[in-house]
């Protein structure tokens, strides 16, 4: 995502990803306090969401897969891809502005 001061990239894919880097950080080009835009915040929302209610299911859709011996664990992590998909979707179409509190 570009930075609104600099029209540079601020922050790297793997850095945007990680703790709460994704709604408020530094742009590392030009140190700009900046904040998520609303399509982040949206996106963050509808990706739990869905996250969320497709935990109800996991032992069904394991059993419909075959896969009878998966514990718990295991069908969590099968819900990352579906994380991972939220997170790629906010990096290509949300953005940052300008973080006129910091």
């Amino acid at each position: 995502m570009k930075c609104p001061k600099c029209s540079e990239q601020a922050i790297s894919f793997t850095k945007w990803l990680r703790g709460t880097n994704a709604f408020k950080t530094h742009c590392s080009k030009c140190s700009a306090p900046i904040k998520a835009n609303i399509i982040v915040y949206i996106l963050f929302v509808l990706t739990m969401i869905i996250t969320l209610s497709l935990i109800p299911y996991l032992d069904e859709i394991f059993n419909f897969l075959k896969i009878e011996t998966a514990s718990n664990k295991v069908k969590l992590l099968a819900l990352l891809p579906i994380i991972f998909f939220g997170g790629v979707a906010a990096w290509l179409t949300g953005g940052y502005k300008i973080n006129d509190s910091a």
